[in-house]
């Protein structure tokens, strides 16, 4: 098995220029779209790499990754389905078709809060990504969710949803594994199923909480209006999936859970946006340097992709598909 270091970090700016690059014409490669950029970087070859050169590409008004992260809109889906697939889907299909809207330049699906946490929860589609890969490095380790670190005994589990304690391994040290306390997890078939997926939380480790603080507080505007969810977290709740399903074949949590699982085809996309993708960025003394990409330009494509695919072909896995057995780039 990979250490962390190995499995989890992307090529290397000088590793990726060792590829063919797509040569375009300098004129039509400033000229294209969001979504015409996604579509080209979907197509090519994992022996080939993509340079961005779109001016603007971010939003000047975002000047650094976590500004963008934070601040800008969110995609709200229909917060009345039974689950976020569900409400993701609905929303998808609905919006896909026009709505003079900028698809791309999303941060996150969002929902409104239940029960005494009205905080809006907003998922971005690179956590889901990343928590893709974090699942997939922990479930390879074999580490398991302990029947005691779950109380789903309680006489208002129905109600209430269960409450669960899961490690999972850091990503950046071998060995280490982050605390990730999940509140409110569906476990029972019944009709409030059906909305407590809205009023799962997490208590976390120091970083991962001083990250969601950082991320959520908007000096001089809302405060800690919006909870959101990063990638050990939604790693943390598939593991509790697992968990119900392989002691009683419970698919509840699942079904109605508030983490879309991204298909194979959004994640190989992905890969190409880590190890196959740089971007020309014009330092203050206007020279040009080639960079992967950040956060926030990962998220402004996957959202392009998810207007160009539909919702089936990003969140909707296959037959067969199994998050577990998606096959990761290892850095050498």
């Amino acid at each position: 098995m990979d250490t962390p270091k190995q499995f989890f970090k992307p090529r290397t700016v000088g590793a990726i220029k060792t590829l063919e690059q797509v040569v375009e014409d300098e004129s039509v490669a400033r000229a294209k779209t969001r979504t015409q950029i996604a579509a080209t970087i979907r197509d090519m070859a994992a022996t080939q790499y993509y340079v961005l050169r779109t001016p603007g590409f971010v939003p000047p008004q975002y000047p650094w990754s976590e500004s963008y992260m934070r601040y800008a809109r969110t995609f709200p889906i229909i917060d009345t389905a039974a689950s976020a697939r569900e409400g993701l889907a609905a929303a998808v299909d609905t919006t896909r078709p026009g709505a003079g809207v900028d698809w791309s330049l999303y941060c996150g699906y969002s929902f409104a809060g239940v029960g005494r946490d009205q905080r809006f929860t907003v998922v971005p589609l690179v956590e889901l990504c990343k928590a893709a890969q974090l699942y997939s490095y922990h479930k390879h380790l074999g580490a398991a969710v302990l029947e005691e670190d779950l109380d789903d005994a309680k006489p208002n589990v129905a109600y209430q949803g269960a409450n669960a304690t899961v490690w999972v391994s850091s990503r950046h040290q071998k060995g280490s594994k982050n605390k990730i306390v999940l509140r409110g997890v569906p476990v029972v078939k019944n009709l409030s199923a059906t909305r407590l997926w809205r009023g799962v939380k997490a208590r976390t480790d120091i970083e991962i909480a001083a990250q969601r603080d950082k991320r959520s507080s908007k000096p001089g505007k809302e405060s800690n209006d919006r909870y959101y969810a990063f990638a050990p977290e939604i790693a943390a709740y598939w593991m509790v999936c697992d968990y119900y399903w392989n002691k009683e074949e419970n698919s509840v949590p699942y079904l109605n859970g508030p983490f879309a699982v991204p298909s194979f085809a959004l994640l190989d996309y992905y890969q190409k946006l880590r190890n196959n993708t740089l971007v020309e960025r014009v330092r203050p003394d206007h020279t040009v340097e080639l960079d992967r990409l950040n956060d926030a330009e990962k998220e402004i494509l996957l959202w392009a992709f998810v207007k160009r695919q539909g919702f089936h072909r990003s969140f909707a896995p296959r037959r067969g598909e199994r998050l577990s057995q998606y096959a990761w780039f290892a850095a050498e």
